[in-house]
């Protein structure tokens, strides 16, 4: 039995992310109740969007599988749809399996039968955002981790911009942070507004680490920030793998749902400290729609509180539940 798996390359960032998501026993399991551990050969792929027809083509030709996974936790519609349709021309034969999570989309995207997959990986092993910010709340290792644990998905920055802060750049009067340029991907100074959640979690951490430089002061010296690894081990710590949550992950459970929630793009994107791709439009404003971005990242804060009070769950991913379309 040969096994394709498909994923567009930040959802396969850690190889075993995808393997996670289409473990070899539940795959075999689909085709006739093979035993779990029937030898199934699997290629693994990294898709950039742009060569994806060409690349699926050209494996399945060449590997003929029986079954095709498909990753959609972070494909775009059109570009799923299009991987399934060549698919599904060239393999007529094949089942295909789409696996993982997309929260834009909901598995419901792919249950209509014109679109011919086969099965669906989903079910009731679902981890939550909501479960994820309640582990973070609970957390019993240093404040310090904590409280970056805490303040990483208010704030969505990359994960150096957020262990590398200073108190020097933030106001929490005013309620901002002002990253320099200097410690910015793009070279330009980001400003971050503050939830009132994101401020009350900084008031206390200042009684900590006020005094100091760094907002989240290494371990063993408050001369240094913290590891990088410090948010990382800390959800390790709490039992989410790398397959599950990283620290980049909240920038991407951010994107895509406030996207989702209909906020202005250009607004989301500028938050994100995207670079910006339009040639005429490349100067970059660091106060670009600032006023909704203020009101986003309150309006972000609160949903978050929503979830952590039990009134919406939001996959991260799924487990090893099988069901059929």
């Amino acid at each position: 039995m040969n096994v394709l798996l498909f994923s567009m390359p930040d959802s396969f960032e850690h190889t075993p992310s995808f393997a996670m998501r289409f473990p070899n026993g539940a795959l075999a399991s689909l085709a006739g109740n093979v035993d779990a551990h029937h030898d199934v050969a699997v290629a693994d792929l990294v898709l950039v969007q742009h060569a994806v027809p060409q690349t699926v083509r050209e494996l399945v030709i060449a590997k003929a599988p029986d079954i095709v996974g498909l990753s959609v936790m972070t494909f775009q519609r059109k570009t799923a749809y299009k991987v399934i349709a060549l698919v599904r021309a060239l393999r007529p034969e094949a089942w295909i399996v789409v696996g993982g999570y997309d929260p834009s989309l909901a598995p419901e995207a792919y249950e209509d039968p014109s679109l011919g997959v086969d099965f669906i990986v989903r079910g009731e092993g679902d981890l939550t955002f909501r479960e994820l910010l309640r582990a973070i709340d609970g957390y019993e290792g240093t404040f310090v981790g904590k409280c970056a644990m805490q303040l990483a998905p208010l704030v969505f920055v990359r994960p150096g911009e957020l262990r590398k802060a200073e108190w020097t750049e933030v106001n929490l009067d005013a309620a901002e942070w002002r990253i320099p340029a200097e410690r910015m991907k793009m070279r330009e100074q980001h400003i971050v507004p503050l939830s009132s959640q994101a401020v009350s979690v900084l008031r206390e951490l200042y009684a900590l680490t006020g005094k100091g430089r760094y907002v989240f002061p290494g371990a063993r010296t408050n001369g240094r920030p913290m590891s990088e690894n410090t948010v990382n081990a800390g959800l390790r710590r709490l039992g989410y793998t790398n397959a599950d949550m990283t620290g980049h992950g909240f920038r991407s459970m951010a994107s895509t749902l406030l996207n989702e929630q209909g906020w202005h793009r250009d607004a989301i994107e500028r938050q994100l400290a995207h670079a910006e791709r339009d040639s005429v439009r490349a100067a970059y404003n660091y106060a670009e729609h600032l006023a909704e971005r203020k009101k986003m990242m309150q309006a972000w804060a609160n949903y978050l509180d929503s979830l952590r009070a039990g009134t919406e769950a939001v996959p991260l991913r799924t487990r090893q539940v099988v069901a059929s379309a």
